[in-house]
């Protein structure tokens, strides 16, 4: 990973190659998604068209290392659903916590009010994580407002932005 200084930037396009190539490691490693397919540069080239007008795709980069991303699609204006994906060597070091932070003042300035995480319930590494980020269980009417049916198997936690 070298030396360099850790940057957070806001994703483009152009950047759905080394996306794609982070995430499908996450996902052949089946560790830490509940995506089992990979994606192609040009999915996600067509993810981040449609999510970037209006949401927000935070990359963790030392140098020209992508360490990991959090995305956020935006629901109704006030609501977004969260991922979060980190390389397995960038775990541990408060990279996910810092994206968290960056991403929640960011949507605040945005009068977002809440962010969703759907987590699968195999995944408690990927819960703890959110947790001690401040997410806490998430109310009814808060999956009931992107989900209509929440998903078997997946814990939902939220972290209100507003009051």
């Amino acid at each position: 990973m070298g030396g360099s200084a850790l940057a957070f930037l806001e994703a483009t396009v152009e950047d759905a190659p080394q996306i794609a190539e982070l995430l499908n490691a996450v996902i052949l490693a089946r560790d830490g998604t509940a995506l089992t397919m990979p994606v192609s540069v040009e999915e996600e080239r067509r993810y981040l068209d449609a999510t970037l007008p209006r949401g927000w795709v935070l990359l963790a980069l030392r140098g020209t290392d992508l360490l990991g991303f959090q995305s956020v699609q935006l629901f109704s204006g006030m609501l977004g659903e969260v991922g979060t994906y980190m390389a397995a060597q960038s775990r541990g070091q408060g990279i996910g916590r810092q994206l968290t932070e960056r991403t929640a003042e960011t949507m605040r300035n945005r009068q977002v009010s809440c962010l969703l995480a759907e987590i699968a319930d195999a995944n408690a590494r990927g819960r703890r994580a959110y947790q001690s980020w401040g997410f806490r269980p998430a109310r009814p009417g808060t999956v009931a407002a992107l989900k209509s049916q929440p998903s078997e198997g997946k814990t939902y936690l939220e972290l209100c932005l507003k009051g």
